[in-house]
């Protein structure tokens, strides 16, 4: 359903890097917002969970470039569930600073001076482990999936078009992995029969969807942006178990930029991510949030 945005909405303001302090002069801009549910929503059958205004606009290699604008409301009481459950992307609209607000009303304010009692220490503590890990594999893994991808690319524009994949099964290739019905290349899966002018055209288009993301790969052996998430998300949640609270910008904004930058070895990232686990465990037990 069609919703009058700024009829219905009780706030709306910056996130991601502008709200982090992470911008750089390239960055696209996100804004997220929360709306009242109207009429029709509460009082008849219609519906309406997240409302997305989202504005594309891209760079030749498919990213996101600085005109682009994310913008995403969530209507009241679907915030209200989601930040119950301690939702990482969700508690940070309760504690959005003033220079990231772009509306707000007095519903909001009162939403954000009572944000600690949407907080228990086991959820937050559980969820901002798991984003992080879902980041932490996405850094890791596309690593792998990248280079194999890339050198079965490199080595199947040189075999005849006609072949077939399964010809290949002896030659020991090292990006060629094999299930009992399909051959894995990367994150891609293919017939045993497929002719190398099909695995071709695959692998060309896989390619051209992450070339933004495979320059930090090859350059820096990850992709650092993951990284740079990996960590804010360990140390928000930290901060949150110990003061109850989310400060913006991030007070540890300079350090996420030199993660984003590929000043740390992955191994130095996966190293400070194993120490911030391990204090949020001992903060998890003498955290004030309640239980």
């Amino acid at each position: 359903m069609n919703i009058d945005i700024d009829a219905y909405k009780i706030f709306e303001g910056k996130s991601g890097s502008h709200l982090y302090g992470t911008s750089t002069p390239t960055s696209d801009v996100d804004f997220m917002g929360i709306v009242m549910p109207p009429e029709d929503c509460i009082f008849g059958l219609l519906k309406v969970e997240e409302i997305n205004l989202d504005t594309k606009s891209k760079s030749e290699t498919g990213k996101n470039n600085k005109d682009a604008i994310d913008r995403k409301f969530y209507e009241l009481r679907n915030f209200t569930r989601l930040a119950l459950q301690n939702n990482p992307n969700i508690l940070e609209i309760l504690w959005v600073n003033p220079e990231s607000i772009i509306f707000k009303n007095e519903y909001y304010d009162m939403l954000q001076s009572s944000a600690r009692l949407f907080l228990n220490k086991e959820s937050v503590f559980t969820r901002f482990i798991s984003y992080a890990s879902s980041q932490k594999h996405k850094m890791v893994i596309k690593e792998k999936h990248f280079s194999e991808l890339s050198a079965a690319l490199d080595y199947f524009e040189g075999q005849e078009s006609h072949s077939i994949i399964v010809e290949f099964r002896e030659k020991g290739l090292p990006f060629l992995g094999e299930s009992i019905n399909y051959f894995i290349i990367g994150d891609l899966n293919f017939q045993k029969h497929a002719r190398i002018k099909k695995v071709l055209e695959i692998l060309r288009e896989r390619m051209s969807k992450i070339s933004n993301r495979y320059e930090l790969v090859t350059k820096y052996g990850y992709d650092t942006k993951f990284g740079s998430h990996l960590i804010r998300l360990l140390l928000e949640g930290k901060e949150l178990l110990d003061t109850g609270e989310i400060k913006f910008p991030l007070t540890y904004a300079p350090l996420l930029l030199e993660i984003k930058s590929g000043k740390y070895s992955i191994e130095e990232i996966l190293k400070l991510a194993e120490d911030l686990e391990t204090q949020m465990r001992s903060l998890r037990e003498s955290s004030k949030l309640p239980s």
